[in-house]
């Protein structure tokens, strides 16, 4: 093997194009994490490696290449069936008090607090953090009429309450 030096260099990206920043590329155990273009150079001795990319979300890749190489990566999604969010909700006609939050009002409203705070907007609903602005700590939400411990909300068909005193 020589010594003479060399790099590896690449970018990673997502199975449409987009640049993947953050991703973990190591060679041969020497770990770099891409940057926002999704970008990655390992300086080498002359010689083939074992290339790795992962990234929470996507199916690892791994490829051998040789000291000088350019390599690009496409990660593909480790999810192979689509993501469905339902709810139950009132429909017009229903004899009962609702409040829909539609996206763009989300999109508007929401810049990173808890989602009690997001919510404290809507009618019937009370919602304080600890904190003050829901940045960290715990955040509390009620209902109108309805004890804290009747509240709900489940991911998936999982329970989201706390299992000691059932608050959310």
């Amino acid at each position: 093997m020589s010594l003479s030096a060399a790099s590896i260099r690449g970018t990673v990206k997502t199975a449409a194009g987009s640049p993947l920043a953050g991703a973990t590329v190591s060679v041969d155990g020497v770990e770099h994490v891409t940057d926002e273009r999704g970008a990655f150079t390992f300086d080498v001795a002359d010689g083939t490696y074992t290339l790795r990319v992962a990234h929470s979300g996507f199916r690892d890749d791994v490829r051998h290449v040789r000291a000088g190489d350019e390599v690009d990566v496409l990660l593909a999604t480790a999810l192979s069936e689509s993501i469905v969010v339902s709810g139950i909700r009132a429909e017009a006609k229903t004899p009962v008090t609702k409040s829909e939050l539609t996206r763009p009002e989300i999109e508007r409203d929401y810049y990173g607090q808890d989602v009690p705070l997001l919510l404290r907007e809507t009618p019937s609903i009370n919602a304080y953090a600890e904190s003050g602005v829901g940045g960290s700590g715990y955040s509390y939400i009620t209902l109108r009429g309805i004890s804290p411990t009747r509240i709900n909300f489940t991911l998936d068909g999982v329970p989201l309450a706390d299992s000691e005193d059932m608050g959310t």
